[in-house]
């Protein structure tokens, strides 16, 4: 059709031009060949133009094409992403719901709260002795897991805390908060379970008659429980030591050790007025991350099991 089309127009225009020509029989006929050939020519470049345009305008449309999948493929991850994370909250408050409903049912058999220990009625121990050792805590080989309130100097409880390794759970502590770790009662327990732990920390708490401080699930429990992080607490001068290692192009990491050390020396300092000579280091490697924390080559587990362990049989 697009052939048809343009030596329709090529003859009406050749027809034009000969009833002009006509008119003017002077004119020579080579000016009317040229005029054709040129109308030709246009013709014929606008007919193998056409096809480059369309598949321009193809292409074109294609990109958008893809653009827009593109785009419908992101929103799609980004809403998958969402499913994920609501699913998981949500699993977490069916677990939370499920593990209180079971603190529930194991408090209101008799058995199970009778075996509790009151806090009051265990041994308070000073978390050092005269030689500024940590107090052995009476652990053995037959403890799986201890439960055990931590005091400062007033006597007052700063933690409840729950530890497979009892001994090294109080060296974290003192190495962490010096300050706060004058005393402490621990419950052993052989065969520990998730809801007699949880039982038995509820259970301090309501006989304390207030929450301690480092069992508020924000950042003064983060002191108790995790590596001190120096980055929010640094000074100007810190900032501008760090920053000066960026500009030279020098190691940040050994910048950030230097930092990091200002605080180790502070604990150190209080750990030396206690008068303790445990053994504590500082893990060099956390230093150079912004990270305080005592070098340990395993550390305590505080993971219980969530049911009682089965009883083996015996031949």
């Amino acid at each position: 059709m697009q052939e048809i089309s343009r030596l329709s127009f090529i003859w009406r225009i050749f027809y034009a031009f000969e009833v002009f020509c006509s008119a003017l029989p002077s004119m020579p006929r080579i000016l009317s060949v040229a005029f054709v050939c040129c109308c030709y020519h246009a013709s014929t470049s606008a007919f193998f133009l056409q096809p480059t345009l369309s598949t321009k305008m193809a292409s074109i449309t294609s990109v958008r094409q893809t653009a827009a999948l593109e785009a419908g493929t992101s929103a799609s991850l980004d809403d998958q992403a969402d499913f994920v994370k609501a699913e998981l909250a949500r699993k977490k408050q069916e677990y939370d719901a499920s593990l209180k409903a079971r603190i529930s049912a194991s408090v209101a058999n008799a058995d199970v709260a009778d075996s509790i220990p009151p806090l009051d009625s265990l041994p308070y121990v000073p978390y050092l002795d005269e030689t500024g050792k940590i107090n052995d805590c009476g652990a053995d080989a037959k403890v799986k897991a201890s439960v055990y309130a931590l005091y400062d100097e007033s006597e007052t409880v700063r933690y409840i805390g729950v530890s497979r390794s009892v001994t090294q759970s109080l060296r974290l502590h003192l190495a962490r908060m010096p300050e706060q770790t004058y005393g402490f009662r621990v419950y052993h327990i052989s065969k520990p379970t998730r809801v007699l732990l949880e039982i038995t920390r509820d259970t301090w708490v309501d006989q304390l008659g207030y929450q301690p401080q480092g069992n508020d699930n924000g950042p003064n429990q983060q002191l108790w429980e995790s590596a001190l992080d120096v980055k929010p607490l640094m000074n100007e001068a810190d900032h501008a030591a760090l920053e000066t290692a960026r500009i030279k192009q020098r190691s940040e990491e050994n910048a950030m050790k230097k930092v990091t050390r200002r605080f180790e020396e502070a604990k150190i300092s209080v750990l030396n007025a206690r008068g303790v000579t445990e053994s504590l280091r500082f893990d060099p490697k956390l230093k150079g991350k912004g990270l305080l924390d005592l070098y340990l080559e395993k550390q305590p587990d505080s993971a219980v099991p969530d049911s009682k362990p089965s009883s083996k049989k015996t031949s």
